[in-house]
């Protein structure tokens, strides 16, 4: 474990190997290479491995959970879920184990047996950050965005998000009139093209709006937003500010609805620095810009993408144009 640790794999992998041979059922040896394949990759050697493991110790709740987390991972929920109950069989209280099933009952589309287990997972601890974070999505998804945005604020305690740290204090929403307010963008693209739209619901609020972008293609497109005084690419040395807030909390200080959203269409728009030529579509034809592939290091990528194969079906409708966004094409 100490070469685990150090995050020498190859020397934990050999040294667990060679306990192997002496003492074939030695449990730590055995658990240390389960988690070395499947860093690997070799998911169902990871899987027989562990395997081993629950026939030495049978009443290991977290063998049982760490099964349903290689099942999950193949995509095989099914199986997932049945080894996670079982884990909950042996031990009740395992809040890991809740909070997996509210994530891959979320993965369903099964949101109220989703919110279920999140819950139980708060009532054994209010402050578990991974529940709160799972139970923002779920009311997200159901339209229900003052308590969504409002649980969606306890992203800033996982380790998941990297934390600003500023001396100003966070903007609570009230007027700022004379003073300066930096608005910073933190998670992807999507993200910071759909929440920029509140920009002028801000600046009707106070005096300089100074965003910080993450990623340095927004700040040529941001320039369209005109209640934007200064834009700057996050390493960019910022201007003094009096006040803070990151772009994904603005719905929740405007305390936005389903009727409520920021709806003024384009709100957005190519600069006019760019030569963009649009190939040439029937006036009355409805323009479709496609994207089929997320960002590839994401844990989350192999749901939220599909081979380019896929689109064929589409892409012949009558009266649609499409037009390929993907960034890598």
């Amino acid at each position: 474990y100490q070469y685990y640790q150090k995050n020498n794999l190859v020397e934990a992998e050999r040294i667990s190997r060679l306990i192997l041979v002496d003492k074939p059922q030695d449990v730590q040896a055995l658990h240390l290479l389960v988690v070395l394949e499947n860093l690997a990759g070799r998911n169902e050697v990871a899987i027989h491995l562990l395997n081993q493991v629950i026939t030495l110790c049978p009443n290991s709740s977290q063998g049982y959970l760490n099964l349903g987390k290689m099942f999950r991972d193949k995509g095989d929920f099914e199986t997932a879920i049945e080894y996670y109950q079982k884990s909950l069989e042996l031990n009740p209280d395992y809040i890991e184990v809740y909070n997996e099933l509210g994530s891959i009952f979320f993965t369903l589309g099964k949101f109220l047996q989703s919110q279920k287990y999140y819950e139980e997972a708060l009532k054994l601890d209010k402050n578990y950050v991974n529940a709160h974070f799972g139970l923002a999505g779920i009311l997200l998804k159901q339209g229900n965005f003052i308590l969504g945005f409002s649980e969606y604020e306890w992203r800033w305690q996982s380790e998941d998000f990297q934390t600003r740290s500023f001396s100003q204090p966070v903007w609570d929403g009230s007027s700022f009139q004379g003073k300066t307010l930096l608005v910073y963008t933190e998670q992807g693209l999507g993200d910071s093209i759909q929440f920029i739209r509140y920009i002028p619901l801000v600046k009707k609020l106070g005096g300089c709006v100074v965003v910080e972008c993450n990623k340095a293609g927004l700040k040529l497109l941001f320039t369209t937003v005109s209640e934007i005084d200064e834009l700057f690419v996050r390493g960019e040395t910022l201007p003094d500010f009096d006040l803070q807030i990151p772009l994904m909390s603005l719905p929740r200080i405007f305390g936005t609805t389903l009727e409520t959203i920021p709806a003024e269409i384009p709100y957005l728009s190519v600069p006019k620095s760019i030569d963009f030529p649009i190939p040439p579509a029937p006036e009355k034809n409805l323009k479709v810009g496609i994207c089929w592939q997320t960002n590839t290091t994401s844990e989350t990528s192999q749901m939220r993408s599909c081979p380019v194969e896929y689109l064929q079906a589409i892409i012949n409708i009558d009266r649609v144009n499409f037009y390929i966004l993907q960034k890598e094409v």
